[in-house]
């Protein structure tokens, strides 16, 4: 087995990426959240989920708890309860609190639309 050594450039910091792949970026998701450095924070967590900036979109690419349950038109409390049934995504953490990528929201919405036709008959 082959150990893949890569660089990439994030904002001020250089970041390597070895065979371990997500469990770095976790570690270096740590670290920059622990600088307080939000870019570097949003930088990681785009290339452990596998996207682009382009993909994500450059303004609010996180979404904090109220902000979901308005989009979602729900409380706080069901929007947990979705992800605890795993029917949205989970959350990441950033200093703490949890951010939902604007992604996942329209992807659950697209799927709840898709279901609403499916029902009653």
């Amino acid at each position: 087995m082959s150990v893949h050594n890569s660089r990439f450039e994030l904002g001020q910091m250089q970041a390597d990426i070895h065979g371990d792949g997500p469990d770095e970026l976790l570690a270096q998701i740590g670290a920059a959240v622990a600088a307080g450095d939000r870019n570097e924070v949003l930088a990681l967590a785009r290339q452990l989920a596998g996207t682009r900036d382009a993909q994500i979109g450059d303004n609010e690419d996180l979404l904090p708890l109220p902000k979901v349950a308005d989009k979602l038109d729900c409380s706080t409390r069901t929007v947990w309860r979705l992800v605890a049934r795993q029917e949205l995504a989970a959350p990441i953490h950033v200093g703490g609190n949890a951010r939902w990528f604007r992604k996942d929201i329209g992807e659950y919405m697209a799927g709840a639309t898709a279901e609403r036709g499916k029902g009653r008959r």
